[in-house]
């Protein structure tokens, strides 16, 4: 089974009705479109912060993809998190630094192999795995600048 992480930019009402559980905010937020990662997640997650997914925010001031829990959605993989607007801002300023051609640079495949980062396999090389997430990179930075611009929320879905 394959692990996908989906982004979604919301703004404080949506925020507010997925932290209470309200069952038409959570469908509502279910039924909309974000920015998808696929498998990604776990290697962006890695350049950016040293770390794998879920061990802390490294050399980062926030978990990228939040590190609270919505306990109201659940696609199958656990509950979502999220970073509430000032947090986006603060990931934000530090993406805004480092455009993709520096995330690149910071791709260590011997490192995200040694630290068993999905999906990476044993053969795998910096040219093999920067094709796939510099492009997922740039389309969840992209999304970080437009929701901290907005002052949005950002949720991340696993499925």
């Amino acid at each position: 089974m394959s692990m996908t992480l989906e982004l979604r930019a919301v703004n404080d009402d949506m925020l507010n009705g997925l932290m209470d559980g309200d069952p038409e905010t959570c469908e509502a937020f279910l039924s909309g479109d974000g920015t998808d990662l696929d498998k990604a997640w776990d290697g962006i997650h890695f350049a950016l912060t040293g770390k794998k997914f879920g061990d802390g925010s490294g050399r980062m001031s926030y978990e990228p993809f939040g590190d609270r829990y919505l306990d109201a959605v659940d696609e199958g993989m656990g509950p979502a998190t999220y970073l509430a607007p000032e947090e986006v801002a603060v990931v934000a300023r530090h993406l805004k630094g480092i455009p993709a051609e520096a995330f690149a640079a910071l791709v260590d495949a011997k490192a995200m192999l040694a630290a068993e980062i999905y999906p990476f396999q044993q053969d795998e090389t910096d040219a093999d795995v920067r094709p796939y997430l510099v492009p997922n990179y740039a389309a969840m930075r992209e999304l970080y600048l437009s929701a901290s611009s907005s002052g949005m929320g950002i949720v991340a879905v696993m499925r």
